[in-house]
C-alpha cells in the first residue's frame, strides 16, 4: 500500500510538473534564410543577413526586398529603429550607410576615418534621425546629428564606469536612454546626452533587442525582459535550447538560434 501511494505522489507530481512546462510558444514558421544578424521594426517587418545581404520581410513574413553592396564590405550591425531610416554597419570597411523602407540605398554613405575615428566598433540609431557610434581606440561615444555633425562625444567609457570594457552593442529606448552592452560586465545605461547613469549587472548577454521600451535578452537558458524605468525584471522559457537572440513585435517572437536558424512563434501577451 505505501509503494502504491508512493508511486502515486510520484506520478502527480510528474504531472503537474509537465504542467507547469508547457510551452508558452506555438511554432508558426522555419525561415529559409540562414542569419548572423537579426532584427524587426515598430512595423513588424523582419530583417535578416548572413552578412553580405540584407533580407526585408514584411509582417506576414513574406520577403519583399534585398540589400547587397559589396564594395562597402561584410554587415556588422544594422538598426531598424526607424523603418525609414535603416542603418547599415561595415566595421571591416569602416562604413556606415543608410537605407530607405524599400531598402534603396541613399545618397549619404559616412566613413569614420573622415571623423578621425579609426576603431568602430558598433553604431545604433539615435533620436534625432542620427547615429550613435563606440570608438573603442578612443575608448569613447559619440553622437552625430542627421547631417553627420558630431554632437557628443564622451569621456573614455574607462572613466566613466570604472571598468575596462568592451562594447558588443548599443541600442537607444525611448529618445531617453542609451543602453551599452559588454557581454563580460553586462548593460550599462547613459542619457541621450551621454551621461553614465547605472550599471545592471548581466553578465554573459551577448546581445539584446528592445520591444516596448524594454530590453529583452536570452541569459541562463532563460528569455528575460527588462523595463529600465521600473527595473521590473520578467523571465520565460527559451523556445529552443540554442537560442541566441530573440525579437518581439506584438504576438510574435523570432528567435535565432547559435547555427543562423531563425524560428518564428506565436506567443501570448508578455506583458
Amino acid at each position: 500500500m505505501n509503494k502504491s501511494i508512493g508511486l502515486f505522489c510520484f506520478l502527480l507530481a510528474m504531472f503537474f510538473s509537465a504542467k507547469t512546462q508547457v510551452s508558452p510558444y506555438v511554432l508558426l514558421k522555419t525561415m529559409e534564410q540562414k542569419s548572423v544578424l537579426m532584427e524587426v521594426d515598430i512595423l513588424g517587418n523582419v530583417y535578416l543577413s548572413d552578412g553580405s545581404v540584407l533580407y526585408m520581410y514584411d509582417k506576414n513574413f513574406q520577403l519583399k526586398y534585398t540589400y547587397s553592396d559589396f564594395f562597402s564590405g561584410s554587415m556588422s550591425t544594422i538598426d531598424v529603429s526607424n523603418p525609414m531610416k535603416i542603418w547599415v554597419f561595415s566595421q571591416d570597411f569602416m562604413l556606415l550607410t543608410v537605407l530607405n523602407n524599400q531598402l534603396v540605398k541613399q545618397n549619404n554613405t559616412y566613413r569614420f576615418s573622415d571623423w578621425n575615428i579609426m576603431l568602430p566598433k558598433t553604431i545604433c540609431a539615435s533620436y534625432d534621425n542620427g547615429f550613435w557610434v563606440y570608438d573603442a581606440m578612443k575608448d569613447a561615444l559619440f553622437r552625430f546629428d542627421a547631417f553627420g555633425k558630431k554632437i557628443i562625444e564622451s569621456q573614455s567609457l574607462h572613466i566613466l564606469v570604472d571598468k575596462k570594457i568592451m562594447v558588443d552593442g548599443m541600442r537607444e529606448i525611448g529618445g531617453k536612454y542609451l543602453i551599452v552592452n559588454s557581454e563580460k560586465y553586462g548593460l550599462f545605461v547613459f542619457d541621450k546626452f551621454g551621461t553614465y547613469i547605472k550599471y545592471i549587472p548581466t553578465e554573459g548577454v551577448k546581445n539584446f533587442s528592445v520591444w516596448n521600451s524594454k530590453i529583452v535578452y536570452v541569459l541562463n537558458g532563460k528569455v528575460e525582459v527588462f523595463d529600465i524605468e521600473t527595473l521590473d525584471k520578467q523571465t520565460y522559457p527559451l523556445p529552443q535550447p540554442d537560442t541566441q537572440k530573440v525579437v518581439i513585435h506584438k504576438q510574435h517572437l523570432i528567435s535565432l538560434s547559435t547555427s543562423g536558424e531563425v524560428k518564428v512563434y506565436g506567443i501570448a501577451d508578455l506583458e
